[in-house]
């Protein structure tokens, strides 16, 4: 929605432009660019409604501002702008579209672990101030599905794998990361007691046990 010139009861114009750029989400700040034509001499007071209930009020006798604001939510905002000036009024309208940003999650590139040993991998997600308890953190390890911040994993095997880590937020956005692991062997060792008690005179039976 867009409106060039607004005739006022004065019979001369207050004209000019509102340029909205595209915004994403609490990331940058969108910048309005307001332009007046025909400028008046004398101070002209401004009023942007941003369309997510906040507005702000501007005087100023330039005849070109620029005005900032951040919209912590993603969606589809009317903007409209008020300018008067010596009893003329004059209203623009903008739509703005400010779409989601898609969560980070974050991961090493690849760990160390030992077979037979649990392995632990935390991952941490960087998202708005408004999403950032609103992410789901998922893990696919050896094709079965873990959800939760923390991984907690054994492999019984050496060798290398790979962990893919997904978040998604509740707009459906999605991030993912893959980790690879290193299994090392893990050396054999004696797990037999060492220590027997038997009565003197009676046989006794050894056992080994050897772990691996």
């Amino acid at each position: 929605l867009y409106r060039q010139s607004v005739e006022d009861t004065n019979n001369y114009s207050i004209s000019g432009g509102v340029r909205v750029e595209r915004a994403i989400l609490n990331v940058d700040m969108t910048n309005i660019i307001l332009q007046t034509t025909t400028h008046e001499p004398g101070e002209y007071t401004i009023t942007i409604d941003f369309g997510d209930g906040t507005a702000e009020v501007l005087k100023t006798n330039e005849t070109s501002i620029n005005v900032t604001h951040t919209y912590n939510y993603s969606g589809t905002y009317l903007i409209r702008v008020i300018a008067e000036h010596d009893g003329a009024v004059a209203t623009w309208f903008a739509v703005i579209v400010v779409t989601n940003r898609a969560p980070e999650v974050h991961v090493p590139d690849y760990v160390n672990a030992t077979e037979g040993i649990t392995l632990s991998v935390a991952a941490v997600v960087t998202d708005t101030e408004e999403d950032q308890n609103k992410t789901i953190i998922g893990w696919i390890v050896d094709g079965k599905p873990y959800v939760g911040a923390v991984l907690n994993y054994t492999y019984p095997d050496s060798g290398a794998y790979n962990i893919t880590v997904i978040v998604r937020d509740d707009e459906g956005a999605i991030d993912i990361k893959n980790v690879t692991v290193y299994v090392e062997e893990r050396e054999p060792r004696f797990a037999s007691p060492d220590r027997f008690v038997a009565d003197e005179g009676n046989p006794i039976t050894l056992y080994i046990w050897i772990e691996d």
